[in-house]
């Protein structure tokens, strides 16, 4: 998507040596002393920019037909026909090598939503972060799943990534229950019923004699 900026010409009057403004111009009159300034025509093209930030950025100028200049860089919109319907990403280069996604908020309920990826381009593999904030507050940095992808293939390869991964599929919800178990849980049980103490039974007293 290119802007480009139009603008009528400008005509500014040259110096006529008047008083307190003393110049070289001073035998000719004002009326006469028009100068046209030519209008900026410069184009500006989002795509050109993004392309120079390196492989990361000609990859989303690729994938992205919509491209848009922010402050601080560009980003390109993404959509994704995923199984319950489109999803809308903002990917932005992360330096040369690597690209982060960012999921637009575009339905009422995200959980089990892909919130936000990272694809790096020099090894091949994607990291997706779910956003789980409804079912399991303050966890959803937690549910992670990695895929990996063609590298020389990104353009095709990324978009096909989020289409099939927009929405969690079990694996990353199974990550955050697993973040609530006691890693040395099972370990103490075994332990117990091995000098035969079990958790939770029957207590026995012995009677007195």
């Amino acid at each position: 998507m290119s802007i480009t900026k139009k603008g009528a010409a400008i005509t500014r009057k040259r110096d006529t040596g008047e008083q307190g403004n003393r110049g070289e111009f001073g035998s000719t009159s004002r009326g006469e002393a028009d100068v046209a300034v030519p209008p900026s025509t410069a184009s500006v093209d989002p795509s050109v920019g993004l392309r120079a930030q390196g492989p990361s950025g000609r990859a989303i100028a690729e994938m992205c037909s919509e491209i848009d200049e922010e402050r601080d860089g560009y980003a390109g919109a993404l959509s994704v026909d995923a199984e319950d319907g489109t999803r809308e990403f903002y990917l932005r280069p992360d330096g040369p090598g690597r690209i982060h996604a960012e999921y637009l908020l575009n339905r009422d309920s995200n959980d089990g939503t892909l919130d936000q990826a990272t694809f790096d381009l020099t090894t091949g593999k994607a990291t997706m972060f779910y956003d789980f904030e409804d079912n399991y507050p303050g966890c959803s940095n937690e549910a992670t799943v990695e895929v990996t992808f063609d590298v020389d293939r990104a353009a095709q390869e990324i978009p096909a990534v989020m289409r099939d991964l927009a929405v969690d599929d079990g694996a990353a919800e199974d990550g955050i229950k697993e973040s609530f178990e006691d890693p040395d849980e099972a370990a103490r049980d075994a332990y117990l019923r091995g000098i035969g103490v079990r958790r939770g039974g029957p207590t026995f007293r012995r009677p007195l004699v």
